[in-house]
């Protein structure tokens, strides 16, 4: 499995505030099961502040203004509803990448 990566700058993209809060809405969740949509909007908020792709190590921000993407990775609020709540390991073009090399390339 691979790991979540953080951009080297990653604390001066947050505040000690925001991730004591990160945490906490972490925990909570763990605890209940399921996010409210307040807590899942901050948590995707803080990955896109805070993240870098796995593979290729550029932040959001590189990622997106390269006219590139990243897919969101989802948790259920108390209905079952998939909420974004943060990204995925990898951007897409590494995720793409990772799957023909591992899997190979369809017919």
């Amino acid at each position: 499995m691979q790991r979540i990566t953080l951009r080297k700058d990653w604390e001066e993209q947050v505040t000690p505030e925001e991730t004591t809060k990160h945490r906490e809405i972490i925990e909570k969740a763990n605890q209940r099961e399921y996010l409210l949509k307040r807590e899942a909007e901050f948590l995707l908020k803080y990955d896109k502040k805070t993240r870098s792709c796995s593979d290729c190590g550029k932040s959001y921000e590189d990622i997106m203004s390269s006219g590139r993407a990243w897919m969101y990775a989802t948790a259920p609020d108390r209905y079952g509803n998939d909420l974004n709540i943060g990204l995925f390991v990898r951007c897409f073009k590494c995720s793409l990448l990772h799957a023909v090399l591992t899997c190979g390339m369809p017919e």
